[in-house]
């Protein structure tokens, strides 16, 4: 058994499981278009290029995107902005689809019925 404690400032949550899954390069969700639609309110709010921006976000961490096209800006702050914004549009039908893929992926008898 797995016990993971899943905290969100002063909020815990204790989560016990006999397996995880990790999603780490988009197998089972394609974050691409949130991410995208996340960068480009974020440099409308700048008045920055999205184009240009999203040439170089990809594959980049957010503080290091934020240092390379608006070193004037607070790394840290609008970072924290932008973690919130891509968590805020992930929408019902996104965490549907990612159940609904992992679902189809188990083999028979793997929890599946």
């Amino acid at each position: 058994m797995i016990e993971l404690t899943l905290s969100d400032g002063p909020r815990r949550r204790v989560v016990n499981c006999e397996a995880m899954l990790f999603d780490m390069d988009g197998t089972l969700v394609d974050s691409t278009l949130c991410v995208e639609r996340t960068w480009r309110e974020w440099a409308a709010r700048h008045a920055l290029d999205a184009e240009a921006l999203l040439q170089v976000a990809h594959g980049r961490q957010n503080h290091e995107t934020i240092r390379l096209v608006a070193p004037h800006l607070d790394t840290p702050e609008e970072n924290e902005l932008l973690v919130r914004a891509e968590e805020a549009s992930w929408t019902a039908s996104w965490r549907y689809r990612a159940r609904v893929s992992c679902w189809r992926s188990c083999p028979p008898g793997a929890g599946r019925s």
